[in-house]
């Protein structure tokens, strides 16, 4: 649960610092591990998959 509240907390624009301590992890590498574990890639490239699933929706929905 901790861990979808941080990824949430780094969608609306926070550090991955400040998502970590957020959510209640007590340092970034603990956070940036499970994040890992979880999502199968690093915070930090987090706002990269964000960006890539934004255009492909967009791509689609100009095509219907």
């Amino acid at each position: 649960v901790r861990i979808l509240e941080a990824a949430k907390l780094l969608k609306d624009g926070k550090s991955i610092t400040e998502a970590a301590h957020a959510a209640g992890f007590s340092d970034s590498a603990h956070f940036t591990r499970t994040f890992k574990e979880n999502f199968g890639f690093v915070p930090s490239l987090f706002f990269g998959h964000l960006k890539s699933i934004e255009l492909r929706f967009c791509e689609v929905t100009e095509l219907v």
